[in-house]
C-alpha cells in the first residue's frame, strides 16, 4: 500500500505555514494528484476583488453575466468590460456583417443604381475577373447582344479546334 496520499500533521502545519488550509491541502494531494512538495508550497491563488468594477458595470447597463462572459470568456481587460457599453442584437448583427463582407457596399450600391444586380456585379467580379469599378459601371447587355458575343466565342473555339 502506498502512503502517499497520507498527510502528515508536520505537513498540515507547514501547509498553515504557507497560508494553505487543511482542505486545501487534501484537495491538492488526494483529488488533484499534487506531489506533496508541491501541493505545501504552492500559495492558494486569490481571485481579484471585482465587486468595484461589477458595481460600475451595473451603474452602466451591464448585466453580470455579461460582465463576467467578458473577463472569464472573452479575457477582456476588467475596467473595459465594466466600461464598454453594450449593443442591441440589430448592431451586433450588421457589424457583424461588415466585418465579414466580401465586397465592398459602396461598390454594390454604385452597381444597383446602374442597374445592375448585386448577384450580376459578384459574378463579373468572381467569375469574369472584372474589377469593382468594371463590374459596377459596365452596362448590362441585352439578350440579343449576348447571344452574338457567344456566338462569336463559339465560332472561335470551332475554328480553333480544327486547326
Amino acid at each position: 500500500m502506498s502512503y502517499e496520499f497520507y498527510i502528515t500533521p508536520e505537513e498540515y502545519n507547514k501547509a498553515a505555514g504557507n497560508g494553505i488550509s487543511p482542505h486545501a491541502l487534501e484537495q491538492r494531494i488526494r483529488v488533484y494528484g499534487w506531489q506533496k512538495s508541491k501541493a505545501i508550497a504552492t500559495p492558494i491563488r486569490r481571485e481579484k476583488d471585482r465587486l468595484f468594477w461589477r458595481r460600475i458595470a451595473d451603474k452602466n447597463g451591464i448585466a453580470p453575466g455579461t460582465f463576467y462572459r467578458r473577463v472569464n470568456g472573452y479575457g477582456w481587460d476588467i475596467e473595459k468590460a465594466a466600461t464598454v457599453p453594450t449593443i442591441d442584437r440589430d448592431e451586433a448583427r450588421r457589424i457583424g456583417r461588415e466585418t465579414m463582407r466580401k465586397y465592398p457596399q459602396e461598390f454594390i450600391d454604385l452597381a444597383s443604381r446602374n442597374g445592375i444586380s448585386a448577384a450580376l456585379f459578384r459574378e463579373r467580379v468572381r467569375e469574369r475577373g472584372l474589377s469593382y469599378e468594371e463590374a459596377a459601371t459596365q452596362p448590362r447587355m441585352s439578350l440579343s447582344e449576348s447571344g452574338r458575343l457567344g456566338k462569336l466565342a463559339l465560332e472561335r473555339k470551332l475554328k480553333q479546334k480544327l486547326m
